[in-house]
């Protein structure tokens, strides 16, 4: 019987363990998640800058050409 009860008891501790194991599972894939989703929005954050500052380089260019047409 005390056996019976010890098994019990440790029973109930390793389910209480996999429940907080379980817990901080779900928190980290809630924050890996949101990781990732960070990483995206940067990856485009990041190609909108290279596209803006291509299209300056494409503006900066012609109107240098214009000037220099300007100045033959």
């Amino acid at each position: 019987m005390e056996q019976l009860r010890k098994d019990v008891k440790k029973t109930r501790q390793l389910e209480e363990q996999h429940q907080q194991l379980n817990d901080r599972y779900q928190t980290l894939l809630e924050l890996l998640g949101e990781k990732a989703e960070q990483v995206e929005e940067l990856k485009a954050d990041l190609q909108d800058v290279k596209e803006m500052y291509k299209s300056q380089i494409i503006d900066l260019v012609q109107k240098i050409d214009h000037l220099n047409s300007i100045k033959k």
